[in-house]
């Protein structure tokens, strides 16, 4: 390039500025865009947020009338009540595990087999009285 020719230098000055201001128009424009966004987002964000704090405070409200009910109800005599129930049931399934360890298990299975035996035999007198020529 030759900078002695001042009109040729001065021409590419003008067109250097043209597309500088033209890249200044564009950024300017990409701000003012991206802010819109950010603030339609912003305003969406603080409505949903808004729902949600006001659904909070009427969850918290029915949680605090609900608590309140409870400690009127005096649950406390209640699960001591449970807690007395309890104790009393398990008395009484200790007692009857006790009883059920001493119960005769092998014994048990032995007149169980021997039950079995005897019904095997009725059964093959049943059938040989049934079918007396094997047919």
């Amino acid at each position: 390039m030759d900078y002695n020719n001042e009109e040729m230098v001065n021409r590419k000055l003008v067109k250097y500025q043209k597309l500088e201001f033209l890249m200044q128009l564009i950024t300017a424009c990409g701000i003012v865009v991206m802010a819109a966004t950010i603030l339609i987002l912003a305003g969406f964000i603080m409505k949903k947020v808004n729902a949600v704090c006001d659904a909070s405070m009427q969850s918290l409200s029915k949680i605090d009338a609900i608590s309140q009910e409870i400690t009127d109800a005096h649950l406390g005599d209640t699960v001591t009540h449970i807690n007395d129930l309890t104790e009393t049931a398990t008395g009484d399934l200790a007692t009857t595990m006790e009883k059920i360890d001493s119960i005769d298990i092998e014994g048990l299975n032995e007149e169980i087999g021997r039950l079995h035996d005897s019904i095997t035999s009725l059964n093959e007198a049943v059938d040989t009285m049934a079918h007396p020529f094997g047919g």
